[in-house]
């Protein structure tokens, strides 16, 4: 039976290091997400 629906591929290991990174220096008052969000 074939499937119908894609998979979407999981986050790489640079991702998740990245998501991480930024989730650390946002708690620690060191990055601001507002900013990272406008400069895209």
């Amino acid at each position: 039976m074939p499937h119908d629906h894609e998979h979407t591929e999981p986050p790489s290991d640079l991702e998740l290091r990245v998501k991480a990174l930024e989730s650390l220096l946002v708690e620690k008052g060191l990055f601001n997400e507002h900013v990272k969000e406008s400069t895209c």
